[in-house]
Formats: structure tokens, sequence, C-alpha cells
């Protein structure tokens, strides 16, 4: 645990909450980087290439008058050493990355809650990277062993596991209640930037110098770079960094007083798990990861299969409702801030109100775009639309935790986002399942589901959820202002 530092502060020209902030995001698109690499990267090393392999749609009769356009892949593969495998032994693999990500979440979140967030995620930041780098060593080494890959995807979720309540506790310790909704927002909007480089940056990156493993030491060398900013710039909470200055930790302290306590502090897992809205939270979170894990894994072979798209006309619908995703989530965070701060609405009618339009919104409107068959633009604006309704989620339900309990905001995250992924585990194969054609009257059918799920989500969290400070969030003394140096 970091010591408390009293002595003079440097002068800093960017606030030093915003400064946590931006480490964050960073931190955000670099795990959405590492995490998804090696599936992005399989096809070219793989006995099956991703962008030669369409699974052809068994209804005959949906869009015959859209002809699928077949685009040549511009990667010379003939000296590229192959390994046994196709991409359901990727899949595989990726399983044990969401095993140990899942597992994580929990001791990550106490950790961090406990002792202080900066040590957790240097090691997560910097297993993340050495794992990274090593990938492609193990892969060639082993002439493609799924065994040992298995284990070492395994432990970079482990790491990765870490992160999410990570990052929450640290936005609870450093981000007064008046700006939560804009800053926390900044700092998850990452994940939609990892996307994005995924979607064009690792394939681009591998055709242009003909070598599948160049991604995995570049975003490895990046791990490792955000892990050195990480160890000299970052800090647990105000009251230990050394960098901050006395006006802005004066200001901290009061807005924080009476609610966040940066001591060490014994979880109350009881009280914890006998709350309402802490299960009222892991509803809404698990609906939630079920339609974002199909959104953003999804909605590419929905645009091959029903609407025969080409592979680069494919990516740019996929990627364009990620930039308006980020702006209809940074433009209701800080209309939200306003309208809370000047009383306009208060916290728990913001917060349900977000939540409501970011669940159920999606689902709606991918429901309308099945509906639009085979009209391209027409279902790739609904696409959009979905998108940017998905974006009024992040200063929904993912700010609730920090306003049940600020003190444990990481042991809440673990908790729901760990169950979360248990459940988003299951997604693919029920897809599978219900989509097994990949039908457009079978993508309709799921789209209901997850319309339905939504709802009855929604409903649970808006009617049960109390969304108030807890009594057991009470820290056994508030902060004292600083009030030295002013």
């Amino acid at each position: 645990m970091e010591s408390e530092d009293t002595g003079q502060a440097k002068r800093y020209l960017i606030p030093r909450r915003y400064v946590m902030v931006m480490l964050l995001g960073l931190i955000t698109v670099s795990t959405y980087i590492t995490r998804n690499c090696l599936t992005v990267t399989a096809p070219f090393f793989t006995n099956k290439r991703a962008s030669n392999v369409t699974v052809e749609s068994k209804d005959s009769k949906v869009c015959v008058n859209l002809r699928r356009e077949r685009t040549n892949s511009q990667f010379d593969d003939r000296h590229i050493e192959r390994y046994n495998w196709d991409l359901k032994d990727v899949d595989s693999i990726m399983k044990f990355f969401y095993l140990g990500y899942g597992l994580a979440h929990i001791p990550g979140g106490v950790v961090c809650d406990k002792y202080g967030v900066k040590h957790p995620v240097e090691l997560s930041l910097g297993l993340t990277a050495l794992g990274t780098l090593f990938t492609p060593v193990l892969i060639q080494k082993t002439e493609g062993n799924a065994v040992f890959l298995s284990i070492l995807t395994f432990i970079i979720g482990l790491s990765q596991g870490i992160l999410v309540p990570a990052a929450a506790s640290m936005v609870a310790h450093w981000v007064p209640r008046r700006e939560r909704a804009t800053l926390s927002t900044c700092a998850s909007i990452g994940m939609v930037a990892g996307a994005v480089i995924n979607n064009f940056g690792t394939e681009a990156i591998i055709i242009a110098h003909l070598d599948w493993s160049l991604p995995f030491y570049i975003y490895g060398g990046m791990t490792l770079g955000l892990f050195l900013l990480w160890y000299l710039l970052a800090s647990s909470n105000p009251h230990v960094d050394p960098n901050i200055g006395p006006v802005e930790r004066f200001y901290l302290d009061i807005e924080m007083r009476g609610t966040v306590d940066h001591r060490n502090k014994k979880i109350p897992f009881c009280r914890i798990f006998s709350t309402l809205d802490v299960w009222c939270l892991i509803v809404i979170v698990s609906s939630f990861m079920c339609l974002w894990l199909y959104m953003i894994s999804n909605m590419t072979h929905y645009l091959d299969d029903v609407l025969k798209l080409p592979l680069k006309v494919r990516q740019f619908w996929v990627t364009a409702p990620f930039l308006f995703m980020v702006m209809a989530a940074v433009g209701l965070a800080v209309l939200s801030d306003w309208a809370i701060n000047k009383e306009y609405v208060n916290v728990v009618t913001m917060r349900k109100a977000c939540t409501n339009v970011g669940c159920m919104g999606p689902a709606i409107y991918l429901v309308t775009a099945s509906y639009a068959g085979c009209h391209r633009m027409l279902v790739g604006a609904f696409f959009i639309i979905a998108f940017s309704l998905l974006g009024f989620a992040l200063p929904g339900f993912r700010l609730t935790f920090m306003d049940i309990s600020p003190n444990y905001t990481g042991s809440l995250v673990g908790v729901c986002n760990g169950l979360a992924v248990v459940m988003g585990s299951f997604v693919k194969q029920f897809i599978d399942m219900v989509v097994p054609n990949r039908t457009l009257e079978e993508y309709k059918l799921f789209h209901w589901y997850l319309l339905f799920v939504t709802t009855a989500a929604v409903f649970f969290f808006v009617m049960l959820c109390d969304g108030t400070i807890k009594s057991w969030n009470q820290p056994l003394r508030p902060n004292k202002p600083a009030t030295k140096n002013l």
C-alpha cells in the first residue's frame, strides 16, 4: 500500500484527476486490442482463412437480388507456416481467456478496495504485455500446440480481469460526484477505440508486412509503455499522490468528505449480497453484456450472411457505428453532469433514464433492422442508431456502483461484472443454437429474444433499484480536508 505524502507538491498544468482518467482510457484501449489479437490474427496462420470462409445462408429466398462480391486478399501467404487449427479451435482457446478473466474480477476488486489500485494494475499490465509478446513465440516453438496456448491465454485473462474493477475503484477515489458521468465515460470509451483498431489496424499491419506475429509485438510493446507510464504517473488516491496540487487535493477532499475513505477497509460481503440494488445491477449488467457481445462480434456476420456485403464494406459498417457511439456517450455524459449539478433532475432518475435507453434502445433498433430486410442503407442506418443508443448505458447503470458505494466500487464491479462475464461466455453457443443456418428469420428471432431480455432487465432495474448511497458504505472517519500550502 502506498504511503501518504505530505510534502510540497509539484505543479502540473493538467489536473491530476484528468491524468488518471487519461491513463485509464489508454489502458482500456490496450486491453481490448491485446484481448482480441489472437482472434484477428489466427486466420492468417491456421488452415482456414476467415476472409475466404463464408457460411452460406440456407434460406435461398432471402435477398436474392443482392450479389455477393468476393474480394481478393492482398496477403501473400505462400511462405507462411500454417498450423493444424480451424476457427473453432481458436474459439475454444479464447474460452480459457474468459474463464481467467471472470475468475479474477472478485479478488481483483477486493485487493483494489483494500490496498489501492496502483500495484494491482502494474501487475496486470506487466503480465498482459509479457503474455502478448510471448504468444507468437509459443505458437512457433510448440508448432501451434493448443494446450500450451490455452494455458498462456488463461494467464492473460487472469491479468486483464483485474483491470475492470480496478478502473472503477480508481474513478471512485479520484473523480468527484459532479464530474462522475463525464470522466467515467471518457475512461470507458477506450473499449470503442480498441474495437476500431482491431477491425482495421491489426489486419492492415499483417498485410503490409506479411507477418502475422507483428501485431503481438507492437501491442505488447505498447502495453509495456503503458506499464511505464502508469508506474511513473499513477497513484491510487489523492492522499498518496506526491504530484497533486494542494488546491485540487482540498477540492477533492471537500467533494468526497464523508463518503470516500482512502484507507485499508474490510469488505462487507454479507451486506453487499443482501442488498437488492446489487442483484439489480447483476441482472442489468448481465443483459447488457449479452447485448454488447452480440453487437460487437456478430454484426459483421449479419452484414455478410443477410446483406452479402464485401469485406471492406463490412469493415466500414462495423466501424462507423462506434464513432457515433462515442459521440452519443460523451455528449450524454456531459449533459447528465450538467443537469444533475443544476438540480434539474436527481441522480437516480438520470441513471435509470440512461440505462433504459442504453439497453432497450439498441435491441429495438436491431429488431427494426431485421424487418428492413435487404435494404442495405436502411439496415446500416438502423445499426448506427443502435450503436449510438448503446453509448447511453455508459453514464447509466455503470455509475450506479459508485452512487451506492464509492468505498467498495471495485468489489461491487468485481461481483457484478464477473458474474456477467460468466453468463456472456455462453452467448456465442446460444447464438449458434438460435441462428444455425444464418437466415434472416433466425436473426429476427434472436433480436426479439434480446429485446425481451433487455426489457425484463431494465424493468427489474428501474422498479427495484434504489440507487442511493448505502449505510454500509460509510467510512470509519471522513477524510480531513488538506489545508496545507494553500
